[in-house]
């Protein structure tokens, strides 16, 4: 056989021909299937709040051979945000994540962040997905869990966990702490207060003589 009678396997099969509905049925599976909804990616690369990504199901022809997806540039990221108030957990090279596309062109949209027409007239186009992340990824090091058993923060170690805020309230009946406290402030204190076991508002001093001495330590 020549290169131009090479023969190729089709999706069809041969119930696809045996009548007009079968005829019909395939051609709007193949239709169908050009048609991007969901699906799972990887993450290939971040920059300014969007993703490149690559669907990680791969393409499969006639045959069964499989066929690498291509990459898929500039997916905005979801994030949870309310105005000014957003949760932000950067998305990194090698994250897997689902990937949902929009039914028409969000280019212009993406672009002017207000209501306005399609870029163009595809529908449900690879370009037009959003990346939504953290699906079958590893255990994470850092987080928030809340659960039964009450709410923790952890981070990863070796990492700090910073508070930036004019002030902050704690409303809880005890707060503990296993290490070290430093301040670089003030300190202020409600009666009852004690420190090593002294109540600090209401302790006395031994050794306590008039003059220039110095009393002795806290009783």
């Amino acid at each position: 056989m020549t290169a131009n009678e090479q023969a190729y396997t089709t999706f069809g099969s041969l119930p696809d021909t045996t009548d007009e509905f079968n005829r019909m049925s395939f051609v709007v599976r193949s239709i169908m299937a050009q048609q991007a909804t969901t699906t799972l990616v990887i993450v290939r690369a971040v920059e300014d709040g969007s993703v490149d990504v690559q669907p990680m199901v791969a393409q499969v022809d006639g045959a069964g051979n499989a066929v690498d997806h291509g990459i898929i540039h500039g997916l905005p990221v979801w994030r949870l945000q309310g105005g000014s108030s957003a949760v932000i957990v950067e998305p990194t090279v090698g994250d897997i994540g689902l990937a949902v596309f929009a039914s028409t062109d969000i280019s212009n949209v993406k672009r002017a962040k207000e209501p306005t027409t399609p870029g163009s007239f595809r529908r449900f186009d690879w370009s037009d997905g959003i990346y939504l992340g953290g699906l079958l990824n590893a255990a994470p090091s850092q987080f928030v869990r809340m659960d039964d058993e009450g709410v923790t923060i952890t981070a990863a170690p070796g990492l700090p966990v910073t508070f930036n805020a004019d002030s902050v309230v704690i409303n809880a009946d005890t707060v503990s702490m296993s290490g070290d406290l430093t301040v670089a402030g003030s300190i202020t204190s409600g009666p009852g207060s004690t420190f090593d076991g002294v109540a600090f508002d209401t302790h006395v001093h031994s050794g306590v003589t008039t003059g220039g001495g110095s009393s002795g330590p806290p009783v």
